[in-house]
C-alpha cells in the first residue's frame, strides 16, 4: 500500500500532460481559382462550416490558410481527437458558393462564375 504522503505526487504524475490544447477544427489551406480562367480568386471568404470564427480570405495569389481552432481540455493520452469538422464553404461575389471537404494538404478549389 502507498503511504499517504506519496498520494499527491502520484495524482500529479497521472495528470501531467493531460490538460492540453485540443483541436476543434482542422488546419486547412489551399487556393481558390476561377474554374474558367484558372486564375486566382482574390478576396474569397473561406469558412469552416459551423465554425464562423474559423474564417479566412484568399490572398492575391488565391491562397488561404486557416489555422485549427483549439480549446483546452482534459484527455488521457494517447487519445487523439477524431471526427473534426473538415467541410469548408467558399463564397465570393460573382461566383457560385461552393462547399468542399478540406484537408491539411494544400489543394486547389475551383469556383464557377455566375
Amino acid at each position: 500500500m502507498m503511504p499517504k504522503r506519496f498520494l499527491p505526487i502520484a495524482v500529479a504524475t497521472l495528470l501531467s500532460g493531460c490538460v492540453l490544447p485540443i483541436p476543434s477544427t482542422l488546419h486547412v489551406r489551399g487556393s481558390v481559382l476561377d474554374a474558367k480562367t484558372k486564375r486566382p480568386v482574390v478576396g474569397a471568404r473561406v469558412t469552416i462550416q459551423d465554425h464562423p470564427k474559423a474564417t479566412g480570405m484568399t490572398a492575391s495569389d488565391g491562397s488561404f490558410d486557416i489555422p485549427a481552432e483549439t480549446h483546452w481540455g482534459f484527455i488521457v493520452p494517447p487519445a487523439e481527437p477524431v471526427g473534426l469538422p473538415d467541410t469548408v464553404v467558399i463564397t465570393k461575389d460573382g461566383y457560385q458558393a461552393k462547399t468542399v471537404r478540406a484537408a491539411y494538404e494544400k489543394h486547389e478549389i475551383f469556383l464557377q462564375p455566375k
